[in-house]
């Protein structure tokens, strides 16, 4: 059960940076249609958004990651600060210069905190 919720929580990242990712650059190659935005958002970025919430929720209460480990927190406050970037914040390319860099810092606070997987080793 962990791993179809670890998955869902990795296609909704996916749904989510790829959909604002694409967004960007369609913006600012060929000049984003509001009816092509609103697609991206309607069918990506907002439910990868809120899958992506849901299932950290869940993966959050369920694991022993919770609340009280430091990473976990600084990845929440991140996660609604990189959401929020493009709401709060008026100038398109501020916004996406900021939600990329707090995209990136998802990604290394996630990839620091990855659980050491022991390798084993054969003998031959």
């Amino acid at each position: 059960a962990l791993r179809s919720l670890k998955c869902l929580h990795l296609a909704a990242t996916v749904l989510w940076c790829g959909g604002s990712i694409a967004a960007m650059l369609l913006t600012y190659t060929v000049g984003l249609t509001s009816n092509i935005e609103n697609v991206l958002h309607m069918y990506l970025i907002r439910p990868g958004i809120w899958a992506l919430i849901a299932t950290g929720v869940i993966y959050t209460v369920c694991t022993n990651f919770s609340y009280k480990q430091r990473w976990v927190r600084t990845k929440w406050i991140v996660t609604f600060a990189t959401a929020l970037s493009g709401v709060i914040i008026a100038s398109a390319p501020l916004a996406d210069a900021i939600k990329l860099c707090l995209m990136a810092l998802l990604i290394i606070i996630s990839v620091c905190h990855l659980p050491k997987n022991k390798v084993r080793q054969n003998s031959i």
